[in-house]
């Protein structure tokens, strides 16, 4: 059977096919990256989904990986991330059984209502998701936050007398309308910075908290490489990283 012939492309139509081919790729691109920021974060077998209301009606969504104690871990993620970032941690948290963890995507991420925020907004969704883990039974209570989120922390825990520690990743001492050097000049809760030595901004950022708060070296630590935030559990120092926060976790869950 003969095929038919095809002719070939004019040596003039080919930047017009190309530059369709881009402007389509493009448009692809945008349109995969849009539906990922708001897709909502994936339930596992070791989590069921919650719905965490804020005082202005946004709907905020959640994880809880549930174990046998009443001892939780809230994390918070930080800009341009979500809950997912912490995923392996809180399962790992869970099954072995030292607490219960809970995470959940700010307002305009994931699966959460609202539009995205750099203000005091952030701080009134870690509030909402402590009262939220209060009414269920939870007790005590540590924050523990990647940059954005770490900052919102703070100042949340600042505010609220209930939290029994912040274990902070990569801090920034402002972010947006957060400010944390104001806040802990009202009231200092219990907390530990940890950043990457080759990640100057965060550096400078836990030096000045450290000094602003007073705190003791042991509570301000640095760790090798750059990796900023959550990317540190993942990095040349992800082990220690990971211990660091296990051992401060128990040491905040414990003190009187």
């Amino acid at each position: 059977m003969r095929q038919a012939a095809v002719a070939p492309l004019r040596d003039s139509a080919r930047p017009a096919l190309r530059w369709l081919w881009r402007v389509g790729s493009c448009l692809a691109f945008a349109l995969a990256a849009c539906a990922g920021a708001r897709e909502a974060a994936p339930a596992t077998a070791y989590s069921t989904t919650e719905r965490v209301p804020t005082g202005d009606g946004t709907s905020l969504d959640a994880r809880l990986f549930q174990s046998n104690t009443r001892r939780l871990a809230i994390f918070v993620h930080g800009y341009g991330g979500s809950q997912r970032d912490w995923f392996p941690v809180a399962r790992e948290l869970a099954t072995s059984d030292q607490a219960s963890a809970l995470t959940f995507d700010f307002r305009g991420y994931g699966a959460s209502d609202g539009k995205r925020s750099t203000g005091t907004e952030l701080v009134s969704d870690v509030l909402a998701v402590v009262a939220y883990a209060r009414a269920r039974g939870f007790h005590p209570m540590v924050l523990v936050g990647s940059s954005m989120g770490a900052s919102a922390a703070i100042i949340a825990a600042s505010a609220e007398p209930e939290v029994d520690g912040v274990i902070a990743l990569s801090p920034p001492a402002s972010f947006g309308e957060l400010d944390v050097l104001r806040a802990i000049e009202r009231r200092r809760p219990a907390m530990a910075l940890i950043a990457a030595r080759g990640d100057p901004s965060a550096v400078d950022s836990l030096q000045t908290i450290a000094r602003h708060a007073g705190l003791p070296a042991r509570y301000a630590r640095l760790v090798e490489g750059s990796a900023h935030g959550t990317a540190m559990l993942d990095s040349v120092s992800g082990i220690v990283v990971r211990r660091q926060i296990d051992s401060l976790l128990r040491e905040m869950w414990d003190s009187p």
